[in-house]
């Protein structure tokens, strides 16, 4: 449970005053809310306090700014898991994290209508607005919400169609600082708050981002938020496919398993899952995955090529 939900936090008077200003420095904060005691101390309070507030972003340049403003104009999209004609409830995944974050510290004002959108009671993953305010959208379709100065938008999109070399883009930039922030967290297991974290930092970096709609994050990344739960549940529907066999590799270079280690958080997988992937990758979907003795059996596919190779027809064969 986040902890500003059980009533005031330490950083909800410097959210408060960046949410509605915009970007501030320390020093500013410092005199603005009323922070006591030696200057340098009140300054390194603030830092600390942007670090574990969940809606403060420390900018490069220095100053504490709210993700309404790191993400002003960026879009956001979630699948559906049903219709939503009729509907007031958005149920939220990990791909809408930064948005829920801000919402579960204030509503947001919608920019197309009168009204705002909030979280649901009881603690429920589920965005609430006025009637009408979701677009129609069909089971398995998209909702895109944009953060525009301080409002939200909300429109039905088709699938974005992103580029594969801009969806690894996606992935390589996110995933980077994914795992930054995952270094840095004080938990074993990464929450929504390590994930908005990654996506500001993201975001900073390459601001053009999510300035139009893509796939949903928890697409691009499988499971950002790599619960230990959700691995209980994936790694029993794995081994219910067929008897499986545990073991232990020795002299595994240590580059190697730097290597797979950052492949696997990249697409959101446990080591163990990644490497299983990739040697079930091996063993079954390439040419050289079968014994290709006698090697007189076979030849490249066309002259001159050396990367296709298909079997060569014995006499008397179809």
């Amino acid at each position: 449970m986040d902890d500003d939900l059980l009533g005031p936090a330490p950083w909800d008077a410097i959210a408060s005053r960046v949410r509605a200003t915009g970007p501030l420095t320390a020093q500013a904060l410092v005199r603005s809310t009323g922070l006591t005691g030696p200057k340098r101390d009140a300054v390194d309070r603030v830092h600390s306090l942007t670090y574990d507030g969940p809606t403060l972003v420390g900018l490069p340049t220095g100053e504490v700014s709210h993700l309404v403003h790191v993400f002003d104009r960026c879009w956001f999209t979630q699948r559906v898991r049903s219709a939503t004609a009729g509907r007031r409830d958005l149920w939220a995944t990990s791909a809408l994290a930064p948005l829920v974050t801000a919402l579960f510290e204030a509503p947001l004002p919608l920019a197309s209508e009168a009204g705002v959108i909030s979280m649901s009671e009881h603690l429920l993953p589920a965005i609430v607005g006025p009637p009408g305010w979701l677009p129609e959208v069909p089971a398995g379709g998209l909702v895109a919400l944009r953060l525009r100065e301080g409002m939200v938008d909300a429109r039905a999109v088709t699938q974005p169609g992103t580029s594969l070399p801009g969806q690894h883009a996606v992935r390589e930039l996110v995933g980077r600082h994914y795992v930054n922030e995952r270094w840095y967290a004080d938990d074993e297991h990464a929450t929504r708050s390590t994930l908005t974290r990654a996506l500001a930092s993201a975001v900073l970096e390459m601001p053009e981002l999510l300035r139009s709609p893509i796939e949903p994050i928890d697409e691009l990344l499988l499971d950002p938020l790599q619960e230990q739960h959700r691995f209980v549940f994936r790694d029993l529907a794995a081994f219910q496919q067929i008897e499986s066999i545990s073991i232990s590799l020795q002299g595994l270079p240590v580059g190697l398993h730097m290597e797979l280690t950052r492949r696997a958080d990249l697409f959101g997988m446990t080591l163990d899952q990644y490497v299983v992937a990739v040697l079930g990758h091996l063993a079954w979907r390439t040419p050289f995955a079968e014994d290709l003795e006698p090697w007189d059996r076979w030849a490249p596919a066309e002259e001159g090529t050396v990367t296709s190779l298909h079997p060569v027809e014995k006499e008397g064969t179809l």
